[in-house]
């Protein structure tokens, strides 16, 4: 594979999940907490400095496999019962292993059946399209700020207008500064789509001329 057919598989992984991440940010927000922040922080912190001052030889998760290991001893309880852990692991003998062994004909078997029934027509697949979904909501905020500024401009119009009663007029004006709020909430959220598409579709950075 060239460099350039590295870049471009690169650019389109990036951009996959950029779609990904805006879907789920999208629909379900979710925050790093402070300390995880903080600890990720410090770990990139220390190992930009190590491999700074030895060489690329630096490697802070081999240096701190000794450390790891005495914290799995002590959440465990003692380095037996953590070697048997991890060779339970290994060869497929925990409980929860076991658990899936038993229970995995069964969910075999309830795929199948769902794979039948919506081959005979008594389901039916829903298929999000997140390329459609973005532009449908695009569209509709376009809609709304196009639409109350229409409005707005159209009602303050109709209040400058010498046919009108005074307290009418400042009745249409309230109207019209409630549909202006409008048009003002309408760009801002089309705004804060926008710079979340941008943000996650990272399609141009530093990272490409590598």
């Amino acid at each position: 594979m060239t460099p350039e057919e590295k870049r471009e598989s690169r650019r389109n992984r990036r951009a996959q999940l950029g779609q990904d991440l805006f879907a789920t940010q999208a629909e379900r927000p979710f925050l790093f907490p402070p300390k995880f922040t903080f600890v990720f922080r410090a770990f990139s912190t220390i190992d930009g400095i190590g491999k700074t001052l030895t060489g690329p030889r630096y490697d802070l998760s081999r240096i701190s496999q000794p450390y790891l290991r005495e914290l799995a001893d002590l959440r465990d309880g003692s380095a037996l019962k953590s070697a048997a852990l991890e060779l339970g692991r290994r060869v497929g003998w925990r409980p929860q292993d076991v658990a899936q062994l038993v229970t995995q004909p069964r969910a075999v078997a309830g795929v199948a059946q769902t794979v039948r029934k919506l081959e005979e027509g008594d389901l039916k697949l829903r298929v999000r399209t997140l390329e459609v979904e973005r532009m449908i909501e695009r569209v509709e905020l376009r809609q709304r700020f196009i639409g109350a500024g229409v409005a707005s401009a159209l009602l303050l119009h109709i209040s400058l207008g010498a046919t009108l009663h005074r307290l009418a007029a400042r009745v249409v004006q309230v109207i019209a500064a409630r549909v202006a709020w409008e048009c003002w909430n309408a760009w801002l959220a089309l705004k804060k789509l926008t710079v979340q598409q941008l943000r996650f579709e990272n399609e141009d950075t530093v990272y490409d001329t590598m």
